[in-house]
């Protein structure tokens, strides 16, 4: 008689602490988002391995959204951080790891707010969007406004509140 298998999901790493959790599903998502950046640019919008790949980073996020309720990436210097828990750098991870901090950074991109909802259709626009603006020879703070001003024309940012 042979017994079962003890598995894991994301959302059992959830009941083990904020920080360990948060940083297995932070690598999680990181490779998710990785992963739809490289089929975006490989393969048309339509091609299966591309929509797997938006759904796998949709699914990821969901499952942060679900446990944290929050989901933010911050770029800070050379480190990325999730949710104020700074992600570890590791082999299996390099890749993933520094095609993100490079691509945020070549855009002027300092923080990356998911919120509830979020569809494969949104990061599909906001990779491809992210993708094109980094591959200009402007500087980082005009890609950022220019990718800024086409995210709110689409509807996918709303304009900053001005406080006076």
């Amino acid at each position: 008689m042979t017994t079962p298998r003890n598995t894991m999901s994301m959302s059992t790493f959830g009941e083990m602490g904020g920080d360990s959790y948060i940083r297995r599903a932070g690598r999680i998502f990181l490779v998710h988002f990785y992963g739809a950046l490289r089929a975006i640019k490989l393969y048309p919008i339509e091609n299966s391995a591309v929509q797997k790949a938006l759904q796998d980073v949709v699914d990821s996020a969901g499952e942060i959204l679900r446990q944290e309720h929050d989901l933010e990436l911050k770029v800070s210097g050379e480190f990325l951080f999730m949710n104020s828990t700074r992600l570890r750098l590791d082999l299996d991870n390099y890749a993933s790891f520094s095609q993100v901090l490079s691509i945020c950074k070549a855009t002027g991109i300092g923080a990356i707010r998911v919120h509830d909802g979020v569809a494969s259709r949104d990061f599909l626009v906001f990779l491809s969007l992210l993708q094109q603006q980094a591959a200009t020879k402007t500087d980082p703070g005009t890609r950022f406004e220019q990718m800024r001003a086409r995210l709110e024309q689409g509807g996918y940012v709303k304009p900053p509140r001005v406080r006076m």
